[in-house]
């Protein structure tokens, strides 16, 4: 049940434009600096790589090989949950002073907005399942 405030987009990063230049984007860097276990994740690199700096996380960029769309998405806590009697969701509320942020890597745009759909969905399930 997704609306406006489901799912948001943070940051694209278009690792191909990203790998050109001779140094990273401070959003980059930023991101590398707060979320490298989420990034990492997403790209299928080991965390631990990517602790280094600007251009030690090029050089891991451009070994990777991947050259897609790297965006971060973030979503507020789902509460209130409404459920139907047979179990299924009418409705929710959101907290929207907190955030929670994830990341997904896709060599295409729709390849990412479907992940970060699939993530929203498994987080509302697993928000139902809880209330059990």
């Amino acid at each position: 049940m997704l609306d406006e405030t489901s799912v948001v987009v943070e940051n694209i990063f278009v690792l191909g434009l990203v790998k050109n230049g001779f140094t990273l984007p401070a959003a980059v860097m930023n991101a590398f600096a707060n979320q490298r276990t989420l990034i990492s994740k997403a790209l299928g690199l080991n965390a631990e790589d990517c602790v280094a700096g600007e251009q030690d996380i090029l050089d891991l960029l451009n070994e990777s090989g991947k050259n897609g769309f790297l965006i971060e998405f973030s979503m507020p806590p789902a509460k209130d949950l409404c459920l139907d009697e047979s179990g299924k969701l009418l409705g929710c509320s959101y907290d929207l002073d907190l955030k929670i942020t994830d990341f997904f890597y896709s060599d295409t745009l729709e390849g990412c907005i479907n992940k970060a759909v699939d993530w929203y969905n498994a987080y509302i399930i697993e928000q139902i399942s809880a209330l059990d």
